[in-house]
């Protein structure tokens, strides 16, 4: 929405009415947002990108309760749970959320926030700098996975950074990142689609089938995995034949 006023002005919005066409809306304002209100249908307003970074946003939140059919948001570097909480209650239809932070995550720290939400998402999006293994949960002492039961579809991104994983575990064990992933998207029962991107230094630790195996195990209706990198890569052919491998594996289980 935000570009197409840009692009073409206020003039869009009558058209965008007459189309009945759904809009997403990317760092609204309250002006920005009145002004929406009073040309198109706001039922038209299907999604949500909001910068919670710095001071508060120049944003009356009440303003999004005429936002009735939003069924994805975008939050940008929430603080946390309650935080998070805040914006998704506006969203009665919400199914998607999709969380952005420019720095590090730890997985304990997401499942407790999937688990804490109070809407029943169904498509679960994660990018960030870089996540920690478990041996980073120092704020989560013997905490373990709780489980969802509503994701079907989880992306994670860490696709713009090239910091290999290794480094981050204090045991320095060479898997430990993706056995800390699984056993995250492993904590969503009903998880069907899953969408990993990474850096191409970073591609490689992904293709360990026998890390995938416990997946399948966990998660009954699992039925794709995409890996894909952000960048190109010298060792693609290699890296293809070594997802040929598993994938053959899979079909054979």
């Amino acid at each position: 929405m935000n570009d197409a006023i840009s692009t073409f002005s206020e003039n869009i919005l009558s058209l965008l009415q007459g189309h009945n066409t759904r809009v997403h809306i990317s760092k609204p304002y309250d002006a920005f947002i009145n002004m929406i209100l009073q040309k198109i249908n706001s039922e038209q307003i299907a999604s949500l990108h909001l910068n919670l970074t710095g001071p508060c946003p120049n944003t009356n939140l009440d303003s999004f309760t005429a936002f009735t059919n939003v069924v994805s948001l975008t939050l940008f570097n929430p603080k946390d749970k309650d935080h998070i909480n805040t914006y998704v209650a506006y969203f009665p239809k919400l199914i998607g959320l999709s969380l952005w932070y420019d720095n590090e995550v730890s997985f304990l720290q997401l499942n407790d926030i999937l688990i804490q939400l109070r809407k029943p998402i169904k498509r679960f999006e994660i990018h960030c700098a870089r996540a920690y293994c478990t041996h980073y949960g120092v704020n989560y002492p013997n905490q373990t996975y709780r489980k969802n039961l509503t994701v079907k579809y989880f992306l994670f991104d860490i696709g713009h950074f090239s910091v290999p994983w290794v480094r981050q575990c204090l045991h320095n064990e060479q898997s430990c990142f993706l056995m800390a992933l699984i056993d995250f998207i492993g904590s969503m029962q009903n998880i069907r689609y899953v969408r990993l991107v990474a850096a191409k230094d970073n591609v490689n630790q992904f293709l360990d089938w026998d890390k995938w195996k416990s997946l399948l195990k966990m998660c009954h209706q699992f039925q794709k995995v995409t890996v894909e990198t952000s960048q190109s890569t010298l060792s693609g052919e290699r890296l293809v034949r070594k997802a040929m491998t598993i994938q053959t594996n899979v079909h054979n289980k």
